[in-house]
């Protein structure tokens, strides 16, 4: 037992406990979403090259709304990573697919609107943010003494 510089009392040996648990789905989760995922900064400079900018949203919330990764794009993604060794996977793409798609397109709103871009399409859905706002919006107080 241990005590904090404001005197509460906290535990040592198992990390920390958050007040609030808010569980994560690791279920698309696998070697080979990992390969793919550190293969897309690089996938998408090269598809970027080949697209005119001009034809894409100008505005971030609309970009947010209305931009979907297509299925040809994240198979050009597995492609592009079998290209660098990464032996593709039918099986195991189906079960990321959601996931990469949703990594594809905070990349392309990277690219597109900087750093605002990457985590507005990163955070719009997080649980976890979603909790924090909830949270944060109720009045209540955040941190327990």
């Amino acid at each position: 037992m241990f005590y904090t510089g404001q005197g509460r009392i906290v535990f040592g040996g198992g990390g920390v406990t958050p007040d609030i648990f808010i569980p994560i789905d690791t279920s698309f989760s696998s070697q080979y979403f990992t390969a793919l995922r550190q293969q897309i900064p690089q996938f998408m400079s090269r598809w970027m090259e080949n697209k005119n900018r001009a034809t894409m949203s100008s505005a971030l919330p609309e970009f947010a709304q209305t931009y979907t990764v297509s299925d040809e794009m994240l198979e050009e993604l597995a492609t592009y990573a079998e290209k660098q060794g990464t032996k593709k996977s039918p099986v195991e793409l189906a079960k990321c697919r959601n996931e990469l798609k949703l990594q594809l397109k905070a990349r392309l709103a990277k690219t597109l609107f900087g750093d605002e871009g990457l985590y507005k399409i990163l955070n719009d859905d997080d649980p976890a943010v979603e909790k924090a706002v909830q949270v944060l919006n109720s009045g209540q107080p955040v941190a327990k003494r």
